[in-house]
């Protein structure tokens, strides 16, 4: 938000990290849960996110805004790359389903 001649960044970081939030679970769900190709989970994510933004600007709670849709799939992005982290980690630990000792 503008005031005078300054910008509020609290403001600015609160925006900014709540809409890449919104979706980092969605992305962590189609890696990890539904095992969604890359492509598929931005399409998810595409979908989704303008779907909220349409119902934000029908029922008037917020307008209709094409950063908010970026930031909101570089989350779900986000998600499916920590998804992909997750998986590599219990790949590196696990051999044919049986836990690897560590010692």
């Amino acid at each position: 938000r503008l005031v005078g001649n300054t910008i509020n960044v609290d403001t600015v970081v609160n925006v900014v990290c709540s809409n890449l939030l919104v979706l980092i679970p969605l992305g962590l769900l189609c890696r990890v849960g539904l095992k969604m190709t890359f492509g598929r989970t931005m399409l998810t994510a595409l979908i989704t996110a303008v779907v909220l933004d349409l119902i934000q600007l029908l029922t008037m709670t917020g307008s209709f805004d094409v950063d908010v849709i970026l930031l909101r799939m570089a989350g779900a992005c986000a998600g499916w790359l920590i998804g992909w982290v997750l998986d590599s980690v219990v790949k590196a630990f696990t051999k044919n389903g049986s836990v690897i000792a560590v010692s």
